[in-house]
């Protein structure tokens, strides 16, 4: 089972009105995205997530086409892989400090005025203030999986023009038009920090702090950092500028008609003023019961009790001095499994390494793997081996093992994984990219072509007695030293320490 990603251009031939007074146009070419992952499917076009939909039963197994009814219809660069970037929203965790001296992530409204400027080695988005009329900007950014989740988005702004009345900078979100979004920033007029509801209007504002409360004056040409969290489900909006806390909204339906505050685009927006942004943040909330890093675990004094496992499946071995956790590898339940979160909100680069050694039992398979972008126990990266069948692999869990996008086999080079025998494995992450490594050896790389740095990490095993020892996970600042410290340690002792 994998999960497929169509793409196709399409022009229709009729066109058809919508609650945000869009109209789909005439013989204009559309790029359509569709992201089936089981029962699920996640449509958006022209980068832009439109709806998503679940099935009752899984829809990603059978065949795929396009079709069209009473209509005269084109159809183009159709494309069907196990990831498609062209006409799909930005992954999260989102990052743009614009060094490509481009905005190309971003739908921008009232297009002209914007542009992408500033010294080489440090740009940043601009908005040029028309001086002679009215006029509002939004740069517009959307992303597949922050829906119905809490996040938080941050940005530095500066505004450039002399303060005078009706003139703001703000973070946008829930974006449903131009005129239809919630905000929170700085009107440099008033002077204040405010959080509201833009309805046709500026009128409806849940939150307004006079700046000099704060102790944050609101000065042309000073750069402040904004940082909103929007949680779901108690749809409250919390604000800091320069770390300093402005205060909390809690939202209230009233003319904009979601159920959710993260249901819609985010970006940014200027009125009347002429505002330099820069380093745009969007990432899920950090989660209180993620840990810190770096992190290790070897076991020695502790059960594994910040993993979530299910301790029917797994057993602390080893000497006193030397313990490791170990799967039994029985399979009434299934595929063992420990996972555990980690504090990486802006998904940098990790390593993740682990010692593994597979027990040599005829009655059991032979594997272990390390696990990363864990979302649940039916869904799951991993990098690790099948020692039975002699291979390295990179792939992607769906109920099983099927989806590899790289299967290394040492029976092609005469070489063999040993049984009772630890192995360094490591798996470095950066983006969509993965690198496997066995005793500082690079194995295979892959590309997902979406961000796997954020979720669950961990280890596994399916119906194999398998060992792991000296867990840990870093960031990469860097070349990472390498380390055969592991690399030929021969299976400690198996006797169970219940």
């Amino acid at each position: 089972m994998v999960t497929t990603r169509v793409t196709g251009t399409i022009v229709w031939q009729s066109w058809i009105g919508g609650d945000s007074n869009r109209s789909i146009e005439a013989n204009r070419y559309y790029q359509f995205h569709v992201r089936i992952d089981d029962n699920q499917v996640i449509f958006s076009v022209d980068g832009e997530f439109l709806i998503e939909a679940h099935f009752d039963s899984r829809v990603n197994g059978n065949v795929v086409g396009f079709a069209a009814q009473n209509a005269f219809t084109w159809f183009d660069d159709f494309r069907i892989q196990l990831q498609v970037s062209e006409g799909a929203p930005n992954s999260l965790p989102f990052q743009e400090d614009f060094s490509s001296q481009s905005a190309e992530n971003f739908l921008l409204f009232n297009e002209s005025a914007w542009e992408v400027t500033g010294p080489v080695q440090n740009p940043y988005l601009q908005y040029n203030h028309n001086n002679e009329k009215y006029d509002f900007g939004m740069a517009i950014v959307d992303l597949d999986d922050w829906y119905q989740n809490s996040y938080e988005i941050s940005t530095t702004i500066t505004t450039l023009d002399a303060v005078s009345d009706d003139q703001g900078a703000f973070i946008l979100f829930d974006i449903l038009g131009p005129d239809h979004f919630l905000y929170a920033g700085m009107l440099t007029g008033e002077n204040q920090w405010v959080i509201g509801n833009h309805y046709e209007d500026w009128s409806q504002q849940q939150l307004v702090v006079d700046s000099g409360v704060k102790g944050i004056t609101i000065t042309p040409n000073q750069t402040y950092s904004v940082r909103l969290l929007i949680e779901q489900p108690a749809d409250d909006i919390t604000m800091w500028v320069d770390d300093v806390l402005i205060g909390t909204a809690h939202y209230s339906i009233g003319n904009h008609p979601t159920s959710f505050i993260n249901s819609h685009p985010a970006g940014v927006g200027a009125r009347n003023t002429s505002v330099r942004f820069d380093d745009l943040q969007v990432s899920l909330e950090n989660d209180p019961n993620a840990l810190s890093l770096p992190y290790l675990e070897d076991f020695n004094e502790s059960r594994g009790e910040d993993f979530s496992l299910d301790a029917r499946e797994w057993s602390i071995a080893g000497t006193p001095s030397n313990r490791h956790i170990t799967s039994r590898g029985t399979t009434p339940y299934g595929i063992s499994l420990a996972s555990l979160k980690v504090n990486n909100p802006y998904g940098d680069p990790l390593e993740i390494s682990a010692d593994i050694s597979v027990n040599e039992d005829p009655s059991l398979w032979k594997n272990g793997f390390i696990i990363f972008d864990y979302k649940s126990e039916q869904d799951f990266k991993y990098a690790g081996f099948f020692a039975g069948q002699n291979q390295w692999v990179i792939g992607h869990y769906q109920q099983n093992w099927s989806n590899r996008l790289v299967e290394i086999d040492w029976d092609n080079v005469g070489r063999n994984i040993i049984s009772d025998q630890y192995y360094q494995v490591k798996v470095r992450l950066n983006g969509g990219n993965v690198e496997l490594l066995a005793d500082n050896e690079m194995i295979a790389t892959a590309d997902f072509h979406t961000s796997v740095t954020s979720n669950g990490v961990g280890f596994a095993s399916d119906n194999s007695r398998t060992s792991f020892d000296n867990f840990s996970i870093t960031n990469i600042t860097g070349n990472i030293p390498s380390d055969n410290l592991f690399a030929s340690w021969n299976l400690e002792s198996d006797a169970i320490l219940n």
